[in-house]
C-alpha cells in the first residue's frame, strides 16, 4: 500500500493544507491495525510532509513501483491527499510538492503526476482501492488549469477496475475538520474503519457499507461537500476490515 499526501506546494500561489501528514499517518494506523486479523500482513509505504519521503514528482513515481509488487491475491490501497488540477485536455493531475508552472501558466509536464500514470498502476488483477481526497477544487488566475471534476475522475479510472472513492463530487470544495486536525473525509473514513460503518452490526466493514457511511456523514457534518464512489463492473463487496 502505498499514501502520499501533500502539505505544501513550493508554488506560492496554490494554498497549503494544514493537516497534511496526520491524514496519511491516521490512514496507515488504520490498516496496521487489521494485521493478523483481515490481512496476513499490511505493508505500507508513506510519502508525505515529514516522512522519510517527501513528496515531490520523482519520489511518488518511484513509488508506484512499491504498489506493482502487489500480487493478485493482495488488495492494494492508493490513498491520493492533496491538491489536483486538470489540463488543458481535462485530464486530471495530482500536485506534487515541487510542482511548478512554465512561462505561459501551464504545469511543467515533468512536475505533475497525470492521471495516465495512475492508470497504469492499476492494471494488475488484485483488488484495489482508491481513495482521493483532492483539496484544490478550482483554477488559478494567470495558470492554465482547470479544476478538478470528482466524477469524471473516478470513470476514468473504472476500465482499471478499483473501487475509487472521492472526498467530494463534481467541483466541489473538500474541507479539513479542525477538531479532528485532518481531512473531513479522512477522518470519517478512518470512524468508518474504526466500526462506524459496521450496518449491520456482524463485526465486519464492507467496501458497501464504508461507502455508504461516508455518503451519508460527510454532508452532514459540512454542508456542499459530498463524497462519491464507485465500483466496477461485476464487483463482489468484500471485507476491508474486520472490528474486535
Amino acid at each position: 500500500m502505498i499514501y502520499h499526501r501533500c502539505k505544501r506546494i513550493r508554488d506560492s500561489s496554490i494554498p497549503s493544507l494544514r493537516f497534511a501528514a496526520n491524514d496519511a499517518k491516521g490512514i496507515v494506523q488504520a490498516f496496521k491495525a487489521q494485521e493478523g486479523r483481515r490481512y496476513a500482513s499490511v505493508k505500507s509505504l508513506v510519502i508525505a510532509d515529514g516522512a522519510d519521503r517527501e513528496p515531490t514528482s520523482d519520489n511518488i513515481r518511484d513509488g508506484m513501483d512499491f504498489l506493482r509488487g502487489a500480487g493478485p491475491n493482495d488488495v492494494m490501497v492508493l490513498f491520493l491527499s492533496g491538491h489536483g488540477g486538470t489540463d488543458d485536455q481535462g485530464s486530471f493531475f495530482f500536485m506534487p510538492t515541487n510542482m511548478t508552472f512554465n512561462q505561459n501558466g501551464a504545469p511543467q509536464r515533468s512536475r505533475i503526476i497525470p492521471n495516465s500514470e495512475l492508470q497504469d498502476v492499476l492494471r494488475f488483477p488484485g483488488q484495489k482501492l482508491v481513495f482521493i481526497d483532492s483539496c484544490f477544487s478550482g483554477g488559478l488566475q494567470g495558470k492554465q488549469m482547470g479544476s478538478v471534476d470528482n466524477e469524471a475522475l473516478i470513470n476514468s479510472l473504472k476500465d482499471d477496475s478499483p473501487v475509487v472513492f472521492t472526498s467530494s463530487s463534481k467541483t466541489e470544495r473538500s474541507w479539513e475538520h479542525e477538531p479532528a486536525r485532518m481531512g473531513l473525509f479522512t477522518h470519517v473514513l478512518l470512524e468508518g474503519l474504526s466500526g462506524k460503518a459496521d450496518a449491520n452490526k456482524d463485526g465486519k466493514i464492507t467496501i458497501q457499507e464504508l461507502g455508504d457511511y461516508v455518503k451519508r456523514t460527510v454532508p452532514g457534518m459540512r454542508d456542499g461537500q459530498n463524497p462519491y464512489y464507485l465500483a466496477p463492473p461485476g464487483y463482489r463487496d468484500f471485507v476491508i476490515a474486520e472490528i474486535k
